[in-house]
């Protein structure tokens, strides 16, 4: 659980410190302050002060579904013998209870939104284009725009050739084999089967489930989306029966500002 992402879901009309040498940033609520520290695996220690008290307790994630958890947030503390006192700390719990059911609300309609955890939008579908034309080459090193494109447009010229249409965008698959090898796929959906030939094999994929995200941004961004994609399938237990790709929305050779590019990632799942 990071703490560094508080800041983006605790209310704003409060006044948040910030790290200040090596310290954990304090999240001022109401009459209290909420302190961030003690990271676990499934759970974070939270520091709560108030005037004179000082509380530690707990938020752990308790896994609920395959694609949801609770979130628990326990604490207890010591209200003293002294009748008055017990009376003011009963007032401080009731009171930090409902501040505290105010944040959970806060911070579940924070999580419930795919980007807010996995720093991309992502959706599930279905497969449209089920049929496509493909060829494959293998490169001694990773393909650059020029190799990949020179296979996307033999494909076009061959579409073309057999009186077919493109139906969507171009398809990209690269698989590391070693150091030295990358298997580079391309492929481009089309109206119609055509006769193969030499390197051109039809791809008949099936119409099942797909996760789907758009992304903006070069080769890093398409990265770390792909990561935080793979992520979102191990969160939710989810399996892929066939290869992740990629369609270029963004024509990479008549824009060469890496930050223009669009890139769709797919995954098939079940």
């Amino acid at each position: 659980m990071n703490d560094l992402n508080w800041f983006t879901w605790w209310p704003a009309n409060t006044s948040v410190q910030d790290t200040t040498q090596g310290q954990a940033a304090t999240f001022p609520y109401k009459a209290f302050t909420f302190q961030p520290h003690q990271k676990m695996f499934d759970a974070i220690g939270v520091r709560i002060n108030a005037d004179d008290l000082t509380i530690n307790s707990r938020i752990t994630l308790i896994p609920k579904h395959t694609d949801s958890v609770h979130i628990q947030w326990d604490l207890g503390y010591y209200a003293g013998i002294n009748l008055t006192t017990r009376i003011q700390r009963y007032r401080q719990a009731r009171t930090l209870r409902h501040h505290i059911k105010e944040l959970q609300t806060r911070m579940k309609l924070f999580l419930e939104k795919t980007e807010n955890v996995y720093g991309i939008t992502i959706k599930k579908t279905l497969v449209k284009d089920t049929l496509l034309l493909s060829a494959r080459k293998v490169f001694d090193s990773l393909p650059t725009t020029q190799n990949i494109y020179s296979l996307i447009n033999k494909l076009k010229t061959y579409i073309q050739q057999q009186g077919a249409m493109e139906t969507g965008y171009p398809m990209l698959n690269i698989l590391r084999k070693d150091n030295t090898h990358f298997a580079t796929m391309v492929a481009i959906p089309v109206n119609k089967a055509v006769k193969e030939q030499n390197d051109f094999v039809i791809k008949k994929m099936v119409p099942g489930n797909l996760l789907v995200a758009e992304v903006r941004g070069g080769e890093h961004t398409i990265s770390n989306a792909f990561t935080q994609m793979e992520n979102y399938l191990t969160d939710h237990h989810l399996e892929s029966p066939a290869i992740p790709f990629y369609s270029l929305i963004t024509d990479r050779i008549a824009e060469t500002d890496t930050s223009k590019w669009v890139t769709r990632i797919s995954y098939p799942f079940f």
